[in-house]
């Protein structure tokens, strides 16, 4: 778009050539999907057909949106990083982020006169903001279940968008303006980069190293009692299938395997403790093991 759109890109005939050939590689890339490999064009992992679903496309799109300022629907071993885990002072400062952000691209797609950041597209303009508002979008669409690194190439894109609103409000003289849209971006960025980062100890693959670290601290390191025995954990029973191998991580480590289960419910841990005559552990919110004694008491 931002070549067909300029002034050098030659007569009509010549940009409907290139256009022409950048059609031509979806076209072959079908094809050969279709006729060497003989397998269907929307493909997903391990094969998995994929379909079209209008009735999704904006729940999918906004979503997209949302992946691109850092906030992923995706599941856990993806992303930590969910709106209804923000506190109230994170999703504030999210939507002011995103908010002026959003009215510095819509300065910059409704200018007028020419700037620095338009003299390429001088003509075309508000179509070339167009086309950059899907290459924004269609990525995160596309993997909506992305990790955090395939995002940045969408973010960079975006900035540079709010850039050239930037542009705008400089060259027309509202130079007090944009230093208040800066102050807020600038805000909200750290604010949200700084949730963002605690995050990523909330990533599975992050927080099941953190785990296993510290079951073999606490209970395979030490000498003594707390090598033997059953125990029970206050902790996701994924935990103690995919992570300890239901006891089987013990005998990796340890050298003895011990039984082990893993309950989300502290009543439930405990009843089950009782039962089975096992140490009660509890996986706290700052990522330690402590052990709850006197599982068994009355009062407890």
């Amino acid at each position: 778009m931002f070549f067909v759109s300029g002034k050098q890109a030659g007569a009509w005939k010549e940009r409907l050539i290139f256009i022409g050939i950048c059609l031509l590689l979806v076209d072959t890339n079908f094809l050969i999907k279709r006729l060497v490999f003989h397998s269907n064009f929307f493909q997903g992992t391990g094969g998995q057909p994929l379909g079209v679903n209008f009735g999704s496309i904006g729940a999918l799109s906004s979503e997209a949106f949302l992946s691109v300022i850092g906030v992923n629907h995706g599941p856990q071993y993806l992303t930590g990083a969910e709106w209804s885990d923000f506190s109230m002072l994170v999703k504030i400062m999210t939507m002011l982020f995103t908010g002026t952000c959003l009215l510095l691209i819509t300065t910059g797609m409704v200018r007028r006169r020419k700037v620095a950041c338009s003299e390429a597209a001088p003509a075309g303009w508000s179509l070339y903001c167009a086309a950059l508002i899907v290459l924004l979008l269609l990525p995160a669409v596309l993997t909506i279940r992305m990790e955090q690194r395939w995002e940045l190439g969408p973010f960079f894109l975006f900035l540079t968008m709010v850039a050239c609103g930037f542009g705008v409000l400089h060259d027309q003289g509202n130079r007090l303006l944009a230093t208040y849209a800066f102050s807020l971006i600038a805000a909200g960025s750290v604010v949200i980069e700084s949730r963002i980062s605690r995050s990523f100890d909330e990533v599975a693959y992050l927080s099941v190293d953190r785990f296993a670290s510290e079951v073999k601290h606490t209970l395979v390191d030490p000498q003594g009692a707390l090598r033997d025995g059953e125990i029970v954990i206050v902790a996701d029973p994924g935990y103690c299938v995919g992570t300890l191998l239901d006891g089987g991580f013990f005998l990796v480590y340890g050298g003895n395997y011990r039984p082990v289960s893993c309950a989300k419910d502290i009543a439930q841990a405990r009843l089950e403790a009782c039962r089975s005559g096992a140490r009660l552990f509890n996986w706290t919110a700052s990522k330690t093991l402590v052990e709850l004694r006197n599982a068994c008491d009355a009062n407890q």
